[in-house]
């Protein structure tokens, strides 16, 4: 099942027997079968003809209206979805701790995998035994992910590794950037605080 996203300003979304097509003008820009189809995405200036959105509603597809900087306007949405039956298995997974706990032990191997990644990039060409200290400690935690038994445990792991990321971080920046530390709730250097608004 696919998500069809749709960013051609101006272009046309129809439907010709059992499938969907993007149109701009004459020319097809896209072509979808409906049966392989779970949401449609629409970013800004996009046409969505009467039959096209009868057929998105009957076939259970959701549609997602969006800006073009992607900020929601609305969805048009069925009654039914089209995939009852994987969101019942996606509920049975998520209340099974085990398999909870596989999925996000990979994550966060692959998130601290990156981050040593990096700090051995930069030490090859800039050797600093901070670096290799650190390189050495993210190791440890990757070494410690298949140890936790919930994922409180596996947090932990998570934190203590970006923690030791970060202390190194500082050193990898060049020029005039100085950099003391993760935080959840930067400062500005001036008035009042950074602002990130919510879309």
């Amino acid at each position: 099942m696919v998500t069809l996203y749709v960013h051609e300003q101006g272009a046309s979304i129809r439907r010709v027997h059992q499938r969907l097509k993007v149109v701009k003008g004459d020319e097809v820009l896209h072509t979808v079968r409906l049966r392989d189809l779970e949401r449609l995405v629409l970013y800004g200036n996009i046409d969505l003809t009467a039959s096209a959105m009868a057929v998105l509603l009957d076939e259970g597809i959701e549609t997602v209206l969006l800006t073009t900087t992607g900020r929601l306007r609305g969805r048009l949405q069925p009654g039914e979805s089209k995939n009852v039956l994987l969101r019942q298995q996606q509920f049975q997974r998520a209340a099974d701790l085990p398999f909870r706990l596989r999925v996000a032990q990979g994550i966060i191997d692959r998130k601290i995998a990156n981050a040593r990644a990096m700090v051995y990039r930069h030490a090859h060409n800039h050797p600093d035994p901070l670096l290799r200290e650190v390189m050495t400690e993210l190791d440890a935690c990757r070494g410690r992910i298949t140890a936790q038994e919930t994922p409180e445990q596996l947090l932990g792991v998570e934190g203590d590794a970006a923690r030791r990321y970060f202390a190194a971080f500082g050193t990898m920046l060049r020029g005039d950037l100085p950099f003391h530390g993760r935080s959840r709730r930067p400062r500005s250097r001036g008035r009042g605080r950074c602002r990130r608004d919510r879309g």
